[in-house]
């Protein structure tokens, strides 16, 4: 089992392939931001939802959030282990279903 030090992650970012990585990361989390600042007011107009309501919908949407990156993680290591080829399938699969669940979501009385 390998610990991070501050040495290995300097030298991780040493490399301009993975600050391109990170910084092609960043605009990538803005429209999940957006939906969690605005997901409240759109239950309370829209859906007519007690602000108690809504925010218990936004903590389970946290929490569902939480939970999936934890298996996540934990499926596209196994898969990674088992055959690297089939980690970018996955990984594409999974963000073409992801949009059509919070639509599904969303549009649902």
């Amino acid at each position: 089992d390998e610990t991070i030090t501050w040495e290995k992650f300097k030298a991780i970012f040493s490399k301009p392939t993975a600050i391109l990585i990170f910084l092609q990361g960043l605009p990538g989390i803005l429209p999940w931001g957006v939906a969690q600042v605005f997901l409240n007011d759109f239950l309370n107009v829209e859906k007519e939802l007690d602000p108690k309501e809504s925010a218990n919908v936004l903590t389970i949407w946290g929490v569902g959030i939480a939970a999936s990156v934890i298996l996540a993680g934990y499926w596209f290591d196994r898969i990674y282990k088992t055959n690297k080829t089939r980690l970018p399938i996955f990984a594409g699969v999974t963000t073409l279903i992801a949009p059509w669940l919070v639509l599904y979501i969303v549009q649902s009385q």
